[in-house]
């Protein structure tokens, strides 16, 4: 299980504030990601609420991604590709 507190994990400032803007990962300890059983939200009387998501073994490792604005990079590529051989 993972306690996420809206307030410090909240939308960014000009999206919708029901939209996430991180997202969490769990992993085992052998590197495994761990699936999601449940997602919850506990709303607050003040301010965003908590979420707690539930995972399907044992969390030993925590990655949070962060959906941000993203940039389009133009970049070439060259590619020699050779011709496949002939089959008999």
């Amino acid at each position: 299980m993972i306690i996420i507190d809206r307030a410090v994990f909240g939308p960014a400032r000009n999206s919708e504030p029901s939209e996430k803007t991180h997202l969490f990962f769990a992993k085992s300890a052998g590197q495994r990601y761990l699936s999601k059983v449940t997602d919850l939200h506990f709303p607050r009387t003040e301010g965003p609420g908590v979420d707690v998501i539930y995972y399907n073994g044992l969390p030993e490792i925590f990655e949070v991604w962060h959906r941000g604005d993203t940039k389009t990079v133009d970049y070439q590529v060259d590619l020699h590709l050779k011709e496949p051989a002939a089959r008999e």
